[in-house]
């Protein structure tokens, strides 16, 4: 039993047809002519797209929090926008890039910044609710230095200035191996949530949560691992990333804190199968 087709779709076959049988041995040749081809057209298969699922999520949370972030601000503006912070009026932040990622500038210079998370809390009092947005962010120059806060304020706005302005005063300073790795595996832990954080080989990049991953383009560590474990609550996740970044030391620390030499240290802490490779000297 044939296929059916409609009218128009058997008399553009059957042109095919004659022409296939008219050019006869012409069709020996590779590929096909012109006419033949446009008489016939087959779209090409077009190839797979590439595995971004996981961006695509990122990108849309990212934009679900900034929806949620700007009905809130608009919220307050309207209910009592006359007790709207001065300090916090001077700040336009764009809340999320073009890649998804949450993008906060306060003509800092070259300061990574991300905001982590921004909630809104109640208090009950005996003349009723109050309302406060409390923000969590983190800071780092990209070159070891990092750190981050916790604002509460009346507005969105406030809470987010006074979390930056806390941060910039807790900065710590990690020394990272070849500018840009770690030495050693390192481990930390708040609450009940475990964070692990892997060295891994120059120019491999890094593999983390949204969070943990931030942390450590803060403090410009760009080749490592790092997984959690626990109930992952943002503000937890923070705690233990830094707990963990507290551990780590430089090659010549480590060295005189074992009083050996630095080019034995070094080769014990990469250990056996990083050490025939050049990029480790």
């Amino acid at each position: 039993m044939g296929l059916a087709l409609d009218p128009a779709a058997e008399a553009r076959f059957a042109a095919w047809e004659a022409r296939v049988r008219e050019l006869g041995d012409d069709l020996a040749e590779p590929g096909l002519p012109d006419d033949l081809a446009e008489a016939w057209d087959v779209p090409p298969l077009a190839p797979p797209p590439p595995n971004q699922v996981a961006k695509e999520q990122r990108r849309a949370a990212a934009a679900a929090r900034a929806g949620r972030y700007q009905l809130l601000s608009d919220e307050d503006e309207s209910d009592h926008g006359s007790d709207f912070d001065a300090n916090a009026a001077d700040v336009d932040a764009e809340m999320v890039g073009e890649d998804g990622e949450d993008l906060v500038d306060y003509g800092t210079g070259d300061w990574v910044e991300h905001l982590v998370m921004q909630d809104r809390t109640q208090k009950i009092t005996k003349s009723g609710q109050i309302m406060s947005y409390r923000t969590l962010v983190t800071v780092g120059n990209a070159n070891g230095t990092g750190g981050f806060g916790m604002g509460k304020g009346a507005e969105p706005q406030q809470s987010v200035v006074r979390a930056f302005r806390d941060a910039r005063r807790s900065l710590i300073y990690v020394e990272r191996y070849k500018m840009s790795g770690l030495l050693y595996p390192l481990y930390g832990e708040h609450n009940n949530l475990k964070v692990y954080i892997y060295p891994t080989r120059p120019g491999s990049g890094l593999r983390a949560g949204d969070i943990i991953e931030g942390i450590l383009e803060g403090f410009g560590i760009a080749d490592a691992t790092a997984k959690a474990y626990g109930k992952r609550h943002p503000y937890s996740v923070v705690r233990a990333t830094f707990n963990a970044l507290l551990g780590h030391e430089g090659l010549h620390d480590v060295a005189m804190r074992r009083g050996a030499r630095i080019l034995s240290v070094h080769k014990t802490l990469l250990g056996r199968h990083h050490r025939d490779d050049p990029r480790y000297y």
